[in-house]
């Protein structure tokens, strides 16, 4: 069976949370959080790091693992695989928003937690996960996360 890794930054700002559109068609103008699949060359952290510099422009500091969760796909070929995605708390001084659509993402705005209902997102999963964010809590520190 096929894996696939996902990182994903829950990335924080003055209060405020980093949200991109997606350019691509499956999920087009749809809100989620930057990040993407770990590329067979890269550790998983530097894999977050290079999605969000993509698809936001801006260069992050990774602080601790959030959320992980693993799932069976099947995709539209009838092929099945595993997929893992991690969560981390990610931070940064650059409060930029991209505002030129790539093939990356359409754009990226910085938004309230409490807002994010207001937004047409990829997966109501994204709006459960944000409601479970409280600072300081649930952190495994980046300390800790060892990338063999």
């Amino acid at each position: 069976m096929k894996i696939i890794s996902v990182a994903i930054g829950l990335v924080f700002n003055k209060g405020k949370i980093l949200l991109i559109q997606e350019s691509k068609n499956e999920f087009r103008e749809k809100w989620f959080l930057p990040g993407g699949r770990v590329e067979e060359h890269e550790n998983i952290l530097d894999s977050l790091k290079r999605e969000i510099r993509e698809e936001a422009n801006i260069k992050v500091n990774i602080e601790s693992l959030f959320y992980f969760d693993e799932s069976k796909i099947n995709n539209n070929n009838d092929e099945i695989y595993k997929r893992y995605r991690f969560y981390f708390i990610c931070s940064t001084d650059d409060f930029s928003e991209k505002e030129s659509e790539d093939e990356h993402s359409m754009r990226s705005k910085w938004i309230l937690i409490d807002d994010v209902d207001k937004y047409d997102l990829r997966s109501p999963f994204l709006a459960d996960l944000l409601k479970k964010y409280k600072p300081s809590t649930h952190k495994l520190g980046i300390d800790n996360f060892v990338v063999v």
